[in-house]
């Protein structure tokens, strides 16, 4: 926040830049510094912290030609993995700028690595999205106003606010609606997301964060080998170390578990995706395959095998694979049934 007057008590102050994750602009408790200008999303600042693409290839062209070098890498090639792992922050949807602790943390230990986990542990976001239950996976694409961004509720902390505060969501877009502004979030890389929804996974199921890492790469060699049994024998192993009191009997819920696991496998998947016949609950992007998914939930007592076979039916009814006609890939149709911890599955292979 760029601050400007109320400071009579600090004469030799004539410019201050405060940072930090908690907006007070306005609130009476601080009667003595009350008079601020937040910056924030004001379009003259939107570069001021970080790293932009053209500063990165500019001020660090030592360090990435001694990378390229030792590993034997090009030089294209690093630039696009390290924006996948570190670019993306935003607050206009258009600038883009590194997290500077990240970038010096690669350059210094020459390998690509989740430095956010070093920055802490986010007890408190975590804790709070298992206390209201949201459904996880609209962090990957949240539209909210303006007002969002103007609250400060100690009593009542919207956790999409605090998101965008503590950087684990940034603005990927900005659309005028009604002459006022709405922001898409979403995770800003590759290394946020996959630190916060590795914690999320771990409050969720109770699983450790070397357990999860681990099962992760075995499930994503079982979905590339085709291997669904040995697959959905591996969420089954997570499922099963869900506590009682964390287990939740709703669809959602599934939803949630099933988007974090696909999300640390490391593999591209897109939910609620749009048809002219319907919405298809999830879809996995392979290089030489792709997974059209329906999940359905039963009570506990019904049985998850008939509940799979019921979501192939969805699937092939509402003709879900036709988005995909014009892609040479084959599309592998996957009915996923769960009741309470129990899942059964169902797999065809496109015509």
């Amino acid at each position: 926040m760029l601050l400007h007057g109320g400071l009579l008590r600090y004469p030799h102050l004539h410019f201050v830049l405060l940072t930090g994750v908690s907006k007070f602009s306005q609130v009476s408790i601080f009667s003595d510094l009350n008079n601020l200008d937040d910056i924030t999303l004001d379009p003259k600042y939107v570069t001021l912290l970080g790293y932009t693409q053209q500063e990165l290839e500019h001020y660090f062209d030592d360090y990435l030609s001694a990378y390229c070098r030792e590993k034997g890498v090009q030089r294209e090639a690093l630039l696009t993995e390290i924006q996948t792992w570190y670019n993306g922050y935003s607050w206009n949807g258009r600038n883009r700028v590194y997290n500077p602790v990240s970038i010096l943390n690669f350059f210094s230990k020459r390998d690509f690595a989740n430095y956010w986990f070093s920055t802490g542990t986010p007890t408190f976001l975590i804790q709070l999205a298992k206390q209201i239950r949201v459904d996880v996976s609209a962090f990957e694409h949240k539209q909210v106003s303006r007002l969002l961004f103007d609250s400060f509720e100690l009593e009542n902390m919207n956790i999409f606010a605090l998101l965008f505060q503590t950087g684990y969501l940034t603005i990927t877009e900005v659309q005028r609606k009604r002459s006022a502004p709405y922001y898409t979030l979403r995770y800003p890389n590759r290394e946020v997301k996959e630190a916060f929804v590795t914690y999320l996974l771990e409050a969720f199921t109770d699983n450790g964060f070397d357990e999860i890492q681990t099962v992760a790469e075995t499930l994503r060699e079982h979905l590339e080998d085709g291997n669904l049994e040995e697959f959905i024998q591996g969420i089954r192993a997570i499922f099963a170390k869900i506590p009682y009191t964390l287990h939740l009997e709703k669809e959602a819920y599934y939803h949630s578990l099933f988007y974090m696991i696909a999300c640390l496998i490391g593999i591209n998947i897109e939910l609620e995706v749009l048809t002219d016949k319907g919405r298809i609950d999830g879809v996995l992007d392979f290089e030489d395959k792709i997974y059209i998914i329906e999940f359905k939930y039963g009570k506990p007592g019904s049985d998850s095998t008939t509940l799979a076979h019921n979501a192939i039916q969805q699937i092939q009814k509402k003709q879900y694979a036709e988005r995909y006609q014009n892609d040479a890939r084959p599309c592998v149709l996957l009915g996923i049934g769960f009741t309470g911890k129990e899942i059964g599955y169902q797999l065809v292979e496109n015509e």
